[in-house]
């Protein structure tokens, strides 16, 4: 069946200060989006503009293998339909951009794999590996116009580790902070690892699902957790992004203020119903009355709320998503996993692509002191 327009009915209900007797909420959000099946129908670095990637190509010095060379790879970080600046433009609704990606290489590394990467742990020495593949490249590139550094190396990790990336502080050219990520191969081959890593240099953190394992790799609706499954993939360019979570985006500052509806579930007086209208992440922003992210806080709470928003399973980047429909991310601030999909299994699954996570209208989810149908 073919639908243009859903609806999702939220009704709340919290229990008062003292606990003993209840008080009901009634918020009424008839979520109305852009839809379609088969029809087109606390403080945190802003990602606003262009933003210059130095992306180095350093091979171990025991490995000889360059598996692509300079073109193949500037091609990945294009302008083309699943290149990561394409990617960018789209997601950030032109906010922002990677323009002028350089990347530069093969340099070989002056020590092998070995010396670099911990094969009992798997995991890398990014500072060592970062630092010396810049001094390779320094003599051809000017690192004080860059904001990120990536670092493409030509052999695999341990760990089933692809790739890390964060924030480093030294001095290249004058400059002393970067962002950056260190990815292996053949990791990088997929456009989703490079973003996702260039997702960390910008301050995000990693998504997650709702079934309590150490895995932060499970939730296939956000690209800052699972590049490997439910994904669109790509003759040249592997695996694609899918786009980054509405609390991401909003971090990021790609909501426009008319974009977002914040409602505080505690001070709603009882009776009190609102009509609410959704446009999907990856489709054009209709401004009359419509919102990309729903968030739902708890009073004078910064640290803990709910988000809602709208995912339709289309375009270049979301054709692969487990479904389309509503999802709802439980965002705890105190955690170093800020965002967690929900689940409304009592037994959630090992990884969040069921249809339990996918809210169409009826379904209830019962929070702590409160409802939302």
């Amino acid at each position: 069946m073919i639908k243009n327009r859903h609806q999702l009915y939220c009704w709340l209900n919290s229990l008062n200060g003292n606990g003993r007797s209840r008080v009901s909420y009634w918020l009424l959000l008839s979520c109305i989006f852009s839809f379609s099946f088969l029809l087109h129908s606390k403080a945190h670095a802003q990602a606003l503009g262009n933003f210059r990637v130095a992306a180095l190509l350093c091979k171990y010095a025991d490995i000889a293998d360059e598996p692509r060379d300079v073109a193949q790879i500037q091609r990945l970080y294009g302008d083309e339909i699943g290149g990561v600046n394409h990617f960018w433009k789209q997601a950030s609704y032109s906010k922002a951009s990677l323009n002028d990606t350089t990347v530069v290489g093969w340099y070989t590394l002056p020590a092998p794999r070995r010396f670099y990467i911990d094969d009992l742990s798997g995991e890398p020495d990014v500072v060592r590996i970062v630092r010396d593949c810049a001094a390779q490249a320094d003599p051809d590139i000017d690192f004080s116009v860059y904001h990120s550094i990536n670092v493409l190396t030509n052999g695999p990790w341990s760990g089933g580790i692809g790739g890390v990336g964060g924030k480093l502080f030294f001095e290249l050219d004058g400059k002393t902070e970067f962002a950056y990520s260190v990815m292996g191969y053949p990791g990088w081959q997929n456009q989703a690892l490079v973003v996702h890593e260039i997702g960390h240099g910008f301050g995000l953190l990693h998504s997650n699902n709702s079934d309590a394992d150490d895995d932060p790799s499970d939730n296939p609706w956000a690209v800052m957790s699972d590049v490997n499954h439910q994904a669109v993939s790509h003759p040249e360019f592997g695996l694609l992004a899918k786009h980054f979570i509405a609390y991401e985006k909003e971090l990021l500052g790609w909501f426009d203020r008319n974009e977002i509806l914040e409602i505080d579930l505690d001070s709603l007086a009882s009776g009190v119903s609102q009509s609410v209208s959704l446009t999907s992440l990856g489709e054009t922003f209709n401004p009359n009355g419509s919102f990309r992210l729903l968030k739902l806080t708890r009073g004078d709470s910064d640290d803990f709320f709910f988000t809602l928003e709208a995912r339709e399973r289309s375009g270049d980047y979301e054709a692969a998503l487990p479904g389309s429909g509503v999802i709802i991310h439980e965002v705890d601030l105190r955690t170093r996993r800020a965002a967690w999909i929900v689940d409304g299994s009592a037994s959630p699954s090992d990884r969040a692509d069921t249809d339990d996570v996918v809210w169409q209208p009826g379904e209830i989810y019962q929070g702590d002191g409160f409802t939302i149908e």
